[in-house]
């Protein structure tokens, strides 16, 4: 995770508003989402979670760190850089002292609201319209409800766009975490958990199929398959690029 605290904390991905940085901070918190804390300057890295965001009180109560056999080493006055993945999103933000509460029959650290909290959006990726004989069909699996299968429209490191048929059992809402996004990438199978982000106006064919545009994230996404994915991105960019010159 350090190559990533590299690229979260930077200026042009600080929130600018206190109100941006709580909500951000209580979605970890509420999805329970996995903290890497790192020692600024160390190479030691542990594992925490956020377990209350208090904005009014000015401050967040993290999870005792882990593995606990090496925590008594730690100074609990040193900086600690904090990085979380949350749907597909890196979150970081920095802790100055540590401050060992009892919390819900246990332990807990109480430290300071971060003066700035970082979101690196790397679905941000650009996207670019695929070719169908790049990627087959796209197999959306569903819970409780039948498969649906599309086309991509396109695609980025982080999510795609695809067409599918109207369902003919549950309607497709916002939100929607899918069990699997299967298709073929070049001839490399990609099974990825997706969730849909955006529901886009019905079309209708010519031939009277009522085809629904989908726009899905990928959740957590496999670091081989984020990076075949940056590689086709990268390798259809240059493909469009060359057939404009």
């Amino acid at each position: 995770m350090k190559d990533i605290a590299e690229q979260v904390f930077q200026g042009e991905h600080r929130l600018t508003t206190r109100e941006r940085a709580v909500q951000v901070l209580r979605s970890l918190c509420e999805q329970h989402e996995l903290l890497a804390v790192m020692p600024n300057g160390q190479s030691e890295e542990y594992s925490s979670m956020v377990l209350e965001v208090d904005a009014e009180g000015g401050h967040l109560i993290l999870d005792v760190f882990s593995p606990r056999r090496a925590v008594a080493e730690l100074q609990e006055d040193e900086p600690f850089l904090c990085v979380a993945r949350f749907r597909g999103i890196y979150v970081g933000f920095q802790v100055d002292r540590l401050q060992t509460v009892d919390w819900r029959d246990g332990l807990a650290y109480r430290v300071a609201f971060p003066g700035s909290t970082y979101y690196l959006q790397r679905r941000q990726f650009y996207r670019v319209p695929t070719d169908p004989r790049d990627i087959g069909p796209v197999t959306l699996q569903r819970k409780g409800a039948a498969a649906l299968q599309g086309m991509a429209h396109d695609i980025s490191a982080g999510g795609m766009r695809v067409l599918v048929p109207e369902p003919r059992d549950f309607d497709l809402h916002e939100e929607e975490v899918l069990e699997s996004v299967d298709f073929c990438l070049k001839g490399q199978s990609v099974i990825l958990a997706a969730e849909v982000q955006h529901l886009g106006a019905p079309l209708q064919t010519r031939g009277g199929v009522t085809l629904i545009p989908l726009g899905l994230s990928f959740v957590a996404p496999p670091a081989a398959a984020e990076k075949a994915l940056m590689n086709y991105v990268q390798q259809r960019d240059r493909e469009l690029l060359a057939a404009r010159s």
